[in-house]
């Protein structure tokens, strides 16, 4: 997490990553929760540089990149 974290510093787009609980699973593998965040004021940047390409998840990150930048003052070009 802290290299997809640093990648996207190399982009521009500002995160932060936190670990949650780890879980210790019947099969013996332990699964760690891990959360990405992005700056507010560095969603715009993600909008632009990474995207999906699943139109669906598109739709929904451009609609989300909206209401967000609305929020923090910034815009979409």
């Amino acid at each position: 997490m802290e290299q997809l974290r640093d990648m996207l510093g190399e982009l521009g787009i500002r995160a932060s990553v936190f670990s949650g609980r780890k879980n210790l699973r019947k099969n013996g593998t332990l699964s760690i929760a891990n959360k990405l965040t992005i700056e507010c004021s560095s969603f715009g940047n993600f909008y632009k540089q990474v995207g999906f390409d699943d139109s669906l998840k598109a739709e929904k990150l451009s609609f989300l990149a909206e209401a967000t930048l609305s929020r923090c003052g910034g815009f979409l070009q």
